[in-house]
């Protein structure tokens, strides 16, 4: 980064690929509580294209950085634009972690649906017999029909 008017310009372009991300992942959300399994796939994937774009420009301001120099001490070295570089990396950081919220969120929403999906299956497949009882012999019995829902 040569002066703060071009890291002004990359932070600006950072924060609106995490704006859509943050876009896609409310979509994902959207989907995942409608069931709507075209919606989700598609929200997915433009997630993960925004992720992938995000981490590529990362990458790429970390080789023009060198390991040595974070972005606050480039914005600080930098003293054209420093307010406004000031602003935007903490408006940046401030919308990842929301990103990072939502996606966890929807993390959380994906596993209790499979949760629920394993105990539907395992009802179908008669694995959920609730309380094991046992006959006058010691040995288990089963109560109730012992064909599944699935061969009924």
């Amino acid at each position: 980064m040569a002066d703060g008017s071009a890291l002004c310009a990359h932070l600006e372009g950072d924060i609106g690929i995490l704006e859509a991300v943050r876009s896609a992942l409310e979509a994902e959300y959207q989907a995942l509580k409608a069931g709507e399994s075209v919606e989700l796939e598609q929200a997915t994937a433009l997630k993960a294209r925004h992720l992938h774009a995000y981490t590529d420009r990362q990458q790429h301001l970390r080789e023009l950085l060198g390991p040595e120099t974070s972005l606050a001490e480039l914005i600080e070295k930098l003293p054209a634009q420093r307010d406004s570089n000031r602003r935007l990396r903490a408006s940046l950081e401030a919308l990842a972690a929301e990103c990072q919220r939502l996606n966890q969120r929807n993390g959380q929403v994906i596993s209790s649906l499979q949760s629920r999906t394993r105990d539907a299956l395992d009802i179908l497949r008669h694995n959920s017999l609730g309380p094991t009882l046992y006959a006058d012999d010691g040995h288990r019995a089963r109560s109730g029909d012992s064909r599944s829902l699935g061969k009924a």
